[in-house]
């Protein structure tokens, strides 16, 4: 039985997993604690997404995790500094963040799915790179996949393609291309040209 981790903010996905698999959630993170799904017996842990910025708990802190976590860091220190303007909060929150989340990976992780993309802070950007360390898939999706491209998959660093016209339609998502025929109409040279 495959063990998840899974960051719902509103729980959108949460009714799906329980309702069309049989996987047991390891951790559940949301905003939405009071709501009966979080009740569930096959989710085992519950955390808010302010768990991350007021744990005061950092045992298990292991520096050596901090030199492959330093992207990660810098990403989410830049996150918090948008809401506090003190570089030494901003780190402190990391480091508050990461011993949450160093404590949910000790766990059997099989899968990280996150609602959404990566917003740059622990409860989602933490979580998808301490996986991609330790080599488990982690994957950041929309709760609506349709008229969706992909799923992203932070493992393999690709955008994973789920409608029928494969790997074509999801290069045509993620970029702006221009029409070939408003391409010739508009072939103009100089500024105006790469203007057009």
């Amino acid at each position: 039985m495959l063990s998840i981790v899974l960051v719902d903010n509103e729980l959108k996905i949460l009714p799906f997993v329980l309702s069309e698999t049989d996987w047991i959630i390891e951790a559940l993170v949301t905003v939405s604690l009071n709501d009966s799904l979080c009740n569930n017996d096959r989710i085992k842990n519950t955390y808010h997404e302010l768990d991350f910025w007021n744990n005061d708990d950092l045992s298990g802190f292991e520096y050596n995790d901090l030199a492959d976590l330093w992207e990660a860091q810098l990403k989410i220190e830049n996150a918090t500094n948008r809401e506090i303007a003190d570089y030494q909060i901003a780190k402190y929150t990391f480091y508050r963040g990461y011993a949450v989340v160093k404590r949910i990976m000790n766990r059997n992780v099989d899968m990280i799915i996150v609602k959404g993309p990566n917003h740059g802070y622990c409860y989602d950007r933490l979580l998808t790179s301490m996986a991609t360390i330790k080599g488990i898939h982690s994957f950041n999706i929309e709760e609506k996949l349709l008229n969706k491209r992909g799923i992203y998959d932070n493992l393999s660093k690709k955008l994973i393609p789920i409608c029928e016209n494969g790997t074509n339609e999801v290069d045509n998502s993620l970029f702006c291309k221009a029409p070939k025929e408003y391409i010739d109409r508009h072939n103009r040279k100089g500024i105006w040209g790469k203007i057009y």
